[in-house]
């Protein structure tokens, strides 16, 4: 009505708001042209095959980006689909390229094209623009092209079935985030747009309704459609796009698909082999009815008598008449997701090359692919070479009670020829039997294989190999008793004959089980800091050559000052054992692990510090049920802040000093293993800073075992500034690491400090002189440098800086010296 309203008030040139008579008289004069008007109700086309494809193009089709199809993709009489992926067809969806099934539907797509076009035109709208417009059900016709800029709004007037048809005889255009929305009951099922030359959808435009054109369709970038794009002729392009038939289409259903082969690559004249169907639902939850197909048999190729038949599809009357041409199935019914599987004997009459085809066809879903397959029938039948066996021990010997793999290799020594129903039994030699569990790995097609536990054969039966083909399987054995144990097999198979024998020999020995090795280590760091993390790896090892060990066990104590972190970070496995490592808690525990022989498992668990130090973490003695008490593992690691940090005030009040104390046994190691050359030497990098955080001064001081080093803040440190300043107060930053940047254990001169890693062993004070408040007077005040954490920035500047420092030949900046302390140490 909004339509014929504004077009009504165009043609007699009325004001957009007249007066309330002209608009009643404008209301009159619209209802009474409508009583006069014959409008015949726009009628739904068939689309036939073509109502299941969500996008069909004639020449190609095209796709950048994400693109997301729900419903057939296909192409036809052109076979070009590309951009798929990135794009996805969603299932039942497949895409059809240039096969039966793309054709048929672009033969009903031209059906329903011309249906369009052919029905009676109820209002002409050429040249308006259709945004902004609210349409009631018809055919609405465009000389030439339509434009949509803005929203179109088509009314159902609450009648779900209403149909809406737009005849436009050139092109199609919508302008960028432009809209279709229907209202009042309508479906996007019952909106058709017929264009006789071809549709270009505007970027992010949300579409409704099927769009057939004569020639092309471009959706360009986030266009979605709710609805169909079927071009006849030339492409449809897409960028990144959303076309979905599921909204007006629920019901729609994928074609169900057919495979069919030969038993045999080639058979004699005279000779036979199986032929065989499988048939598959490919819809998850719709059943397909009416399944069917003829297979016709080439000229040369006949159904055997007797014909063999074995398998089923449903309730499906399968027809195959011996001697007769043909093979086909009719009225089965496929539920969701279901599939079945027959086969007949067919018998070759002359020789020659033959390619046999079958198209499966259902009452729902409709025409399916076509399968096709080649046999060979020669005038002479060919020589079958029989199948080959091989095998092999995992270990060339094994403990009593040990384990090892006994694997299996079968071969089709047939390039082209299949063998059937392989088998063979592997009776073990007294001494082994199957392990429990019997660790089966490996398929071999269609064959069922039987390794019992602890029984004393493994059997292999019912296989097909198809030509040149070959599988390989293991199970775990075990040895009894001691001694050389020869081990053969024979193969056989139905058409091939009796093949080879393989023989393998196991040595089982009386072995000395020797015990698990547990070792352990933190992660690549040797320090963290305080409410840090690091990895804890764990490696057990079995060092035993031919022999398992079972139960293998430990518990790991964290020391005080470490606990499991939150979360765990628990990574890797040990044997099918169990981990136990609960966040928070103290302690890591492996319980009944299988380590085969000469094997390890390695698994970490993520460990925090809450206090520092040096923090040794030992474990208890791993075992094992058939190996015993093995050894304990350890590993160390330093917690702590990098820095000790403070400050001295008051200079000109008096001296302040700083006091350096290593606290390490002359010679003795301060950290233990892993911590660099156990000199017990220490290098303390001192860093001196005024109040507005310029760096002053640096130094590098060695300090001995038992030795105090002593630097007064102005004595040592501010008499030569690097600013030349003497500030009021100074803040004192230390680090320390272990010396021996030389080689030699007794130089600082290459030791490079690192943050996070003070050497523990030192401990530091300063005095400073304090005033008494109000009293003027000042006295001495002793106090320990707490610790301080600097962040990676900080840390770089001011070593950087120190570099610049020590590098300068002024000397300014650097400390006049580390003076002598307690125990007479020299200078530096």
């Amino acid at each position: 009505m909004q339509t014929l309203g504004r077009s009504l008030r165009t043609r007699l040139r009325l004001p957009e708001r007249p007066p309330l008579f002209l608009q009643v008289n404008a209301i009159a004069l619209l209802l009474s042209t409508l009583s006069f008007q014959t409008v015949s109700a726009a009628t739904a086309p068939s689309l036939g095959t073509a109502a299941s494809f969500a996008v069909l193009g004639g020449s190609t089709v095209t796709n950048t980006g994400p693109a997301v199809i729900n419903g057939n993709l296909g192409v036809s009489p052109g076979s070009a689909v590309t951009g798929f992926p990135p794009g996805i067809v969603i299932p039942p969806g497949t895409i059809h390229a240039a096969d039966p099934v793309a054709a048929g539907a672009q033969s009903d797509n031209t059906i329903a094209y011309n249906a369009l076009a052919g029905q009676a035109c109820n209002f002409n709208l050429t040249g308006q623009d259709l945004g902004g417009l609210t349409l009631i059900p018809g055919v609405y016709c465009f000389a030439t092209s339509a434009q949509l800029t803005g929203t179109l709004t088509l009314d159902a007037q609450g009648n779900p079935s209403a149909v809406f048809i737009f005849q436009i005889g050139t092109t199609l255009t919508t302008a960028t985030n432009s809209s279709v929305s229907i209202v009042n009951g309508g479906s996007s099922c019952d909106v058709f747009w017929q264009v006789g030359i071809s549709a270009t959808l505007g970027t992010t435009t949300s579409f409704q309704g099927s769009i057939l054109a004569l020639t092309s369709i471009a959706l360009n970038t986030g266009a979605t459609m709710s609805g169909r794009a079927l071009a006849q002729n030339g492409a449809v392009t897409m960028d990144s796009n959303n076309v979905s038939l599921t909204a007006c289409n629920a019901s729609f259903v994928a074609q169900p698909a057919i495979v069919d082969t030969f038993g045999l690559a080639a058979i004699g004249v005279g000779g036979s082999t199986a032929k065989s169907f499988t048939i598959n639902n490919p819809n998850a939850t719709v059943a397909l009815t009416g399944v069917s197909f003829t297979d016709t048999l080439p000229a040369g190729l006949v159904v055997s008598t007797p014909n063999g038949l074995t398998g089923s599809c449903d309730a499906g009357t399968i027809t195959a008449v011996a001697g007769s041409g043909s093979v086909s199935l009719t009225g089965a019914t496929l539920l969701g997701g279901a599939s079945c599987t027959f086969s007949v004997d067919v018998t070759g009459t002359t020789p020659g090359m033959y390619n046999n085809s079958a198209t499966v066809t259902s009452s729902n879903g409709g025409i399916g692919n076509t399968s096709t397959a080649s046999l060979t029938v020669l005038l002479t039948p060919p020589a079958i070479a029989p199948p080959t066996v091989g095998k092999a021990f995992g270990a060339a010997g094994i403990g009593v009670g040990g384990t090892t793999t006994l694997s299996f290799t079968i071969n089709n020594p047939n390039p082209a020829i299949a063998l059937t129903n392989v088998s063979f039994t592997d009776t073990l030699p007294p001494g082994l039997v199957v392990s429990t569990p019997n660790g089966l790995t490996g398929s071999c097609p269609g064959a069922l294989i039987s390794a019992v536990a602890g029984s004393g054969s493994v059997s292999f039966t019912a296989a097909s190999f198809s030509g040149g083909a070959s599988c390989t399987f293991s199970v775990n054995v075990s040895g009894t008793t001691a001694g050389a144990l020869t081990n053969g097999v024979t193969v056989n198979s139905t058409n091939g004959g009796t093949g080879n024998t393989s023989t393998v020999l196991l040595n089982v020995v009386v072995a000395v089980v020797a015990p698990p090795i547990v070792s352990k280590s933190f992660g690549t760091a040797t320090s963290i800091a305080v409410g840090g993390t690091t990895a804890l790896s764990l490696t057990i090892n079995n060092p035993n050559a031919a022999v398992a060990l079972t139960g293998v066990a430990f518990t790991d104590t964290l020391p005080v000052g470490m606990v499991v972190a939150t979360p765990n970070g628990v990574t890797g496995s040990c044997g099918g054992g169990l981990i136990t490592a609960t966040a928070g808690s103290g302690s890591i525990t492996l319980v009944d692990a299988t380590l085969a022989a000469s094997s390890s498992c390695t698994f970490s668990v993520n460990v925090s510090a809450t206090s520092g130090g040096v923090l040794t973490n030992v474990t208890g003695n791993v075992t094992s049920t058939n190996g015993g008490l093995g050894n304990i593992a350890s590993a160390q690691i330093l917690a702590g802040g990098g820095f000790l940090k403070s400050y001295a005030a008051n200079p000109a009040a008096g001296e302040s000093y700083l006091n350096i104390i290593n606290t390490g046994a002359n010679g003795a190691p301060l950290l233990g293993p892993g911590f660099g050359t156990p000199t017990g030497n220490l290098c303390v990098n001192v860093y001196a800073f005024s109040p507005d955080e310029q760096e002053i001064a640096c130094c590098s001081c060695l300090v001995t075992p038992n030795q105090v080093v002593n630097l007064g803040v102005n004595r040592d440190l501010t008499v030569k500034t690097l600013t030349g300043v003497v500030p009021a107060s100074v803040v004192i930053a230390l680090v320390s690491t272990l010396a021996g940047g030389d080689g030699t254990g007794t130089s600082c001169s290459n030791t490079a400090a690192t943050e996070g890693t003070l050497a523990i062993g030192m401990v530091a004070y300063g005095t400073t002189p304090q005033q008494f408040t109000g009293s003027g007077v000042y006295t001495v005040v002793e106090h320990s440098l707490p610790p301080a954490t600097l962040s990676q920035g900080e840390w770089d500047s001011i070593t950087g800086r120190c570099s610049f420092i020590l590098g300068n030949g002024s000397k300014y900046g650097i400390c006049n010296s580390c003076q002598a302390g307690a125990l007479g140490a020299a200078k530096q």
